[in-house]
């Protein structure tokens, strides 16, 4: 792993997913600046263009379908990828915030 902090208010930020987690992840996001996010279940994602200028993407709820799917075409956007407590599967790692 490399440490790195990055400025949530100077990037583009998607965060997929509904529920308690894609909630509480918004939360952190809002209080850390996070100025440019934009939220989206899922099944309201269409084609690539949806990920068009994002540079990363927060999938929130673990048990969707198509969250590989999800993971590879943010990754071919250019985007890091963090998947809700999967750290196997993310770019990124999240520490806790005290």
């Amino acid at each position: 792993m490399l440490p790195v902090t990055l400025d949530p208010g100077k990037i583009a930020i998607l965060l997929i997913g509904e529920g308690p987690a894609a909630e509480r992840r918004a939360a952190m996001l809002a209080e850390a600046g996070a100025s440019r996010i934009r939220r989206l279940r899922s099944a309201e994602i269409s084609n690539a263009a949806d990920f068009a200028g994002v540079k990363l993407v927060f999938i929130a709820d673990r048990r969707m379908p198509n969250i590989d799917a999800l993971a590879a075409r943010a990754r071919d956007a250019g985007a890091l990828v963090h998947i809700e407590d999967d750290p196997a599967r993310s770019d990124l790692h999240m520490p806790a915030v005290l």
